[in-house]
């Protein structure tokens, strides 16, 4: 199967993006659909489409809003203007500023801290969140309170509470 924006959102994993330099036009709009965004404090964020005539593609326009608000993401399309690093992550678009001889190491740690996670949560997690600028309290809510009975039937969650009763340490803990 080939590559597609919505396979990408879908992904039931974290996803993690490094950016270290330009991510510019679709560069931006990649790094943006990814859960987790780390940068170098000389990365750039450009939404450049608008200096060669077109428009954001690879769900810019349905991810930046909802990342920075519609009045800034339409700012920042319509100027098509360079953003630094300290500038992405106070909006909202860089989680963290990493040196950059610590980058590719530092996204590989974070990423392999979910190793003992629940593959099950994550993914309920992640799909359940996915959906949430589109559905209303109502429906959200019971999507909540399903993904809740699906994770609770999990193998890992009685694993969990077997090793939280036997006072063992737990298969998952960020710290």
């Amino acid at each position: 199967s080939h590559f597609t924006l919505n396979s990408w959102l879908d992904l039931p994993v974290p996803t993690i993006a490094a950016v270290n330099g330009a991510a510019a036009g679709a560069g931006f709009s990649l790094a943006i659909a990814s859960d987790l965004v780390f940068a170098t404090n000389t990365a750039r964020f450009i939404m450049s489409f608008g200096r060669i005539g077109l428009v954001p593609d690879w769900g810019a326009m349905y991810i930046l809003p909802r990342l920075v608000g519609l009045q800034r993401a339409k700012e920042l399309v319509l100027t098509a203007r360079d953003i630094g690093a300290e500038e992405a992550r106070d909006l909202g678009l860089v989680l963290e500023i990493v040196d950059v001889d610590r980058l590719l190491d530092h996204a590989q740690e974070f990423a392999a801290k979910f190793a003992n996670a629940s593959p099950i949560a994550v993914g309920i997690a992640k799909r359940v969140m996915g959906s949430a600028f589109e559905t209303d309290r109502a429906t959200a809510l019971a999507a909540e309170t399903d993904a809740q009975v699906e994770a609770n039937a999990s193998d890992y969650h009685r694993a969990a509470v077997r090793r939280f009763l036997a006072k063992e340490p737990p298969l998952f803990n960020w710290d």
